[in-house]
């Protein structure tokens, strides 16, 4: 409800008033390829996820919350979640910020919605719950795990279409939410599970490489069932 109040209030103001408040709320990055944009405030990483460009980003991203805050919550508890969702958000707007020097990324607008934690609290369920199945678009049955593989899919399609800021900000986010739920929060524990992962597909490889030579029997007398002089 409040974000709604929010965002009824950013479109009365700036459309009756003509007040800018998305070019002073949102998140712009700081640097372009021709120097300085001059944008960015200390307020707008908070402000920037209360704000919304349009009305099907907002409905998305109240849908999303609405959905999936709740088994988020419930799978890392309410301080695990907030780690998780500052990591995100922190890592998505940092990158994509220095993406955007490089022309890597388009500063083609600030950055305004929840879409990146939203889609940040899809990864946790997704990977908190692989099995479990769920209606998308209330219609299509679809496991949890399948979701993330779907976000990522859609995530990577938009910035490589666009590469706008907005896109590299979700796309990071997201992949700084998926890090954080196979590392477990640490570091040191992600670096352990590559290693182990790697050990074990090297020994898996190895065994796949031995094989026993057959002698048909000639060594041994005629093999079971096998050839008469």
């Amino acid at each position: 409800m409040a974000l709604i109040a929010i965002f009824v209030t950013q479109l009365l103001l700036e459309s009756w008033v003509g007040l800018p408040i998305s070019a002073w709320g949102g998140l712009w990055p700081p640097l372009s390829p021709t120097g300085f944009t001059g944008m960015l405030w200390p307020w707008q990483p908070l402000t920037a996820l209360l704000l919304n460009s349009d009305p099907y980003s907002a409905l998305f991203d109240w849908l999303m919350l609405w959905f999936f805050l709740p088994p988020a919550v419930q799978a890392l508890g309410r301080r695990g979640l907030f780690k998780l969702l500052a990591f995100a958000w922190i890592a998505g707007a940092l990158a994509a910020m220095l993406l955007v020097w490089p022309r890597i990324a388009l500063p083609s607008g600030p950055y305004l919605g929840l879409t990146c934690l939203t889609t940040a609290m899809i990864v946790v369920f997704g990977l908190s719950n692989p099995d479990r199945s769920i209606l998308m678009y209330f219609v299509l049955p679809i496991r949890g795990i399948w979701i993330v593989y779907l976000e990522f899919a859609l995530l990577i399609l938009f910035f490589l279409a666009y590469r706008s800021f907005s896109a590299a900000v979700d796309l990071v986010a997201s992949t700084a939410a998926l890090l954080w739920m196979l590392s477990d929060g640490s570091p040191a524990v992600l670096w352990l599970k590559a290693r182990r992962r790697w050990l074990l597909r090297k020994r898996t490889v190895r065994k796949r490489g031995r094989f026993d030579v057959i002698d048909g029997g000639r060594s041994g007398g005629p093999a079971q069932g096998g050839w008469v002089n």
